[in-house]
């Protein structure tokens, strides 16, 4: 986890909670999390899956029923462009599908913030400014999004506000 990442929202296992922004969350940390912030970060990895089973983890855990999970999944799918491949296991996707699937993993619950720790970083520039772009979609809608990158150009391509940190410091943006 990069260093913005682990200031923004930092998770203490020993106290049970969770800090955002400096603000403790004590107690219902886990559904806090679960429901209102979640994580994309940059190797999409997934568990061995297949993307539907991946995509319904947290709904399943938190006991949603079949036909709810059934209805997220679709549409998390689809606005990530991947419904077609519900059946499909992790290694038979690209990269960039995998990442998508990350995005809709991380979407499923309708967060209230996603942080997206280097979402790009393995992948070509052309998907790495779909994914960006997938990010707008998303801020668009309501979700506030935090991506910490090192990609300069890209970010420069998406044109969103920035703020640029040195040695944990800002010193352009804020």
């Amino acid at each position: 986890m990069s260093a913005v990442m682990s200031d923004t929202a930092k998770l203490d296992d020993e106290l049970n909670q969770m800090i955002l922004s400096g603000k403790a969350f004590p107690d219902a940390f886990d559904r806090f999390y679960a429901d209102d912030v979640v994580m994309v970060e940059g190797n999409g990895e997934a568990f061995q899956a297949t993307v539907y089973e991946n995509i319904t983890f947290v709904p399943r855990v938190l006991g949603q029923s079949l036909a709810i999970q059934r209805r997220k999944a679709f549409q998390v799918l689809k606005w990530v462009g991947l419904q077609h491949r519900m059946n499909a296991f992790p290694l038979e996707l690209s990269g960039g599908e995998q990442q998508r699937v990350a995005v809709a993993r991380a979407l499923i619950n309708d967060p209230a913030l996603v942080l997206a720790d280097e979402p790009t970083g393995n992948l070509d520039p052309d998907l790495a400014l779909d994914i960006m772009n997938l990010f707008r979609e998303i801020n668009a809608r309501g979700t506030t999004v935090l991506v910490a990158t090192h990609d300069r150009e890209l970010i420069r391509r998406v044109g969103r506000r920035t703020v640029t940190l040195e040695q944990g410091r800002i010193v352009e943006g804020g």
